[in-house]
């Protein structure tokens, strides 16, 4: 039997592109395929209100609880490179912008025309309420982006639905988020070819950040790029009563 654990706000996001850097790439940055949990803490810390400062201390795992999936497609998670222009305001002597004549130019890797579904729960009440009445009427205390603030997102409030613990399965069975390796039970992953073909990646991000944004843990996940569910045995997931249900495992 599933034990009852009150709901979870479900809410999609999406853009033209996302930059979700990784720490160990500066002057060629490279991105993540999907939002790391930090980077979904932060974004939902704009649609209440909490600043830079404070909302990794709102948004640990002790108080939230964050699930996110790639919306399914036949192109799945597609990257692509933009050219940029850094430009030097070190040395240029002079506060125009015009003036400044030396830059260098990058590729930054990024995600093309994005789409995750994202599932949050939180202990706090306050949060959880706030949360779900700036959802529901498309608000945001700050602009909600997709890595960095030129990938300005787009949002929609799914709605708010009941969600129960699941034992663990004796068989393998369909998750629908993003997988965290270490919540599976050992060598219980079913490979599958789904109806767009299926390519399983896997990705080290990190997890949890102090308020100074240094990043204390990393986690190993697997995706599917097509976002077709992942059948394995999940240590801990939650079933989220949608229509039709869906299994989530959290962040």
């Amino acid at each position: 039997m599933s034990d009852q654990i009150g709901t979870v706000l479900v809410l999609d996001v999406w853009s033209d592109y996302a930059h979700f850097r990784k720490p160990y790439t500066t002057s060629s940055p490279l991105t993540f395929a999907v939002p790391p949990r930090t980077a979904l803490a932060g974004m939902l810390g704009a649609f209440v209100g909490l600043q830079k400062d404070e909302y990794l201390q709102h948004f640990t795992r002790d108080h939230a609880s964050i699930a996110v999936s790639i919306s399914p497609s036949a192109t799945g998670i597609c990257k692509t490179r933009i050219p940029e222009n850094y430009i030097d305001t070190k040395d240029s002597g002079s506060e125009k912008m015009c003036k400044i004549k030396n830059h260098t130019q990058i590729n930054m890797e990024v995600v093309y025309a994005p789409k995750y579904r994202v599932f949050v729960r939180h202990t706090e009440q306050t949060v959880q309420d706030s949360l779900r009445s700036n959802l529901s009427q498309h608000r945001s205390f700050y602009t909600p982006y997709l890595g960095i603030s030129e990938f300005i997102a787009g949002f929609a409030f799914v709605g708010e639905f009941a969600c129960s613990d699941l034992p663990v399965p004796t068989s393998p069975i369909q998750i629908s988020s993003v997988v965290p390796i270490a919540g599976l039970e050992p060598n219980s992953v079913m490979f599958e070819a789904g109806p767009s073909g299926a390519e399983y990646l896997k990705d080290r991000m990190p997890g949890e950040m102090l308020p100074g944004r240094i990043t204390t843990t990393y986690d190993e996940i697997l995706y599917e790029r097509h976002g077709n569910p992942i059948s394995a045995r999940p240590k801990v997931s939650s079933s989220v009563l949608m229509d039709p249900p869906v299994v989530v495992m959290w962040l």
